[in-house]
């Protein structure tokens, strides 16, 4: 997966250099490559069992466990911001030509080579989960599931925002 992500990214990858794909944190890169390894996992497993009556109509199948669907977007939570922080802070062997040869350098800039700090990427992070989760709250009504979820939603939503900023100068 890193490989892949590393195309849209990496300032050096071919899908920036000869397309012009700005994705600072390899969303579309990732999601396309893993919806297609879902979309063959889905194609050998068949629809669940259960999900449609005999008419064809859709039941509805809520949450079975809502402490592990919380506690698994925690960690979803927890992994977004270690992959955020760990796109914005590429790490570079300089190598002899710097006199360093040997020396690993944490830069910081972004692949943009524009100047970050960790504490600026986590505090983006924590208030577009912030947000996510606001705004669930208020439109689902406080239903727990759709709030958490759209604290993923604030999340993934401040990726488009942070290319728009560094790619438009905003």
């Amino acid at each position: 997966m890193a490989i892949d992500a590393a195309w849209g990214w990496h300032f050096d990858g071919w899908m920036l250099k000869i397309l012009g794909y700005h994705d600072a944190y390899a969303s579309g890169v990732i999601h396309a490559v893993a919806g297609g390894f879902a979309l063959g996992i889905l194609m050998v497993l068949g629809p669940k069992i259960g999900k449609f009556s005999s008419s064809g109509e859709p039941r509805n199948i809520g949450p079975r466990n809502p402490w592990l669907v919380t506690i698994g977007l925690f960690l979803i939570y927890t992994g977004f911001w270690g992959f955020y922080a760990a796109c914005n802070i590429p790490i570079f062997n300089l190598g002899p030509e710097y006199g360093m040869e040997g020396v690993t350098y944490f830069t910081a800039t972004n692949i943009y080579v524009t100047p970050t700090t960790l504490s600026g990427i986590t505090m983006n992070f924590l208030m577009s989960l912030s947000g996510g989760l606001l705004a669930g709250y208020v439109v689902s009504g406080k239903d727990p599931f759709w709030t958490y979820s759209s604290g993923l939603a604030g999340i993934i939503w401040l990726q488009q925002v942070m290319i728009c900023i560094i790619q438009y100068k905003l």
